[in-house]
């Protein structure tokens, strides 16, 4: 039976694809149900659930300009970032992806030697120029596409990327695209759907009244023609007045 992704993990990374709309390109649609399912694919492949995560780190992330904290691990396995919400937690995956990799790479300029007639390349010097180191522009780019062919590159250029040394289980993009090897799209396979909107509480029923509080009739609920004979005659002496309730 398909799983569907839940409302606390719906938000959360509709946080990340916020994130990458509002920094990177509009054309990423955080309603998109295959990119929330693509999403939660790498997720539950990273920390298997919300209830797993430490410190509202759900990547594993040691470093970023939006964490909180900082915690040791017990193992010995170095230090990771602490986020204020699971939402900022996301987002800061969504920042990597943006920053992480793309930096100044320095490619070589050749040049053409001739020697004895014949010509030579040599490098003459080097020009830096934007690259994405990493390989996590693609990812972006895929989910710039959209739909469930967007949530299939999305998570095969996640495997063929650095962001996992294993690559998910994929050796070359041939395999990034199938679910035997690549494990995020064997997860991505499990999902049917995803729920964007809060589920409603229902309504408490009324607890029903209990016999000893209901207002029961009686003669005594009204006054007595003969009582308030008596209490106009002890007015007009100006006696006190006696209420039903003491005559009782």
């Amino acid at each position: 039976m398909a799983r569907t992704v839940d409302y606390k993990t719906t938000k959360a990374i509709q946080a990340f694809l916020g994130y990458l709309h509002d920094h990177y390109s509009k054309r990423i649609d955080n309603k998109d149900i295959n990119l929330i399912m693509a999403v939660a694919a790498w997720f539950t492949q990273e920390s298997t659930g919300l209830s797993r995560v430490i410190g509202n780190n759900p990547f594993n992330i040691r470093d970023s300009p939006l964490q909180s904290g900082t915690r040791q691990s017990r193992n010995g396995n170095g230090h990771f970032a602490v986020f204020s919400s699971m939402a900022k937690g996301f987002e800061a995956a969504a920042y990597l992806l943006i920053h992480g990799g793309f930096g100044n790479k320095k490619v070589p300029i050749y040049g053409v030697r001739v020697v004895d007639g014949n010509k030579y390349a040599y490098v003459k010097g080097y020009k830096t120029v934007d690259a994405d180191l990493n390989g996590y522009r693609l990812a972006i780019a895929a989910l710039m596409k959209g739909g469930n062919q967007g949530a299939n590159d999305f998570l095969s250029a996640l495997a063929m990327s650095k962001w996992d040394s294993a690559h998910y289980g994929s050796h070359n993009w041939q395999e990034a695209y199938t679910a035997k090897h690549n494990h995020l799209i064997r997860n991505y396979l499990t999902y049917g759907g995803a729920i964007l909107t809060p589920p409603t509480k229902p309504r408490k029923p009324i607890p029903p009244l209990a016999q000893d509080f209901k207002f029961q009739v009686s003669p005594n609920n009204f006054l007595d023609p003969w009582f308030v004979k008596r209490l106009y005659e002890r007015r007009r002496r100006g006696s006190s007045v006696v209420s039903s309730r003491s005559r009782q």
